[in-house]
């Protein structure tokens, strides 16, 4: 994955991440925090500056 795959994948997760949250019927609900593939998953971390930290297992 180059640097602007990488780029696409972090602002589209940023975007699920935050639609999630607004929609999301349960109260408290931080978002997405695990997105399961074939072949990774990802894993957000939200810091408590709300900054999301993204790594790939």
């Amino acid at each position: 994955m180059d640097t602007n795959d990488s780029l696409r994948l972090a602002s589209l997760w940023d975007s699920m991440h935050a639609i999630s949250h607004q929609l999301s019927p349960t109260i408290g609900c931080l978002g997405i925090e695990l997105l399961q593939a074939d072949n990774f998953d990802l894993h957000c971390f939200q810091s408590l500056t709300g900054t999301p930290f993204l790594d790939d297992v």
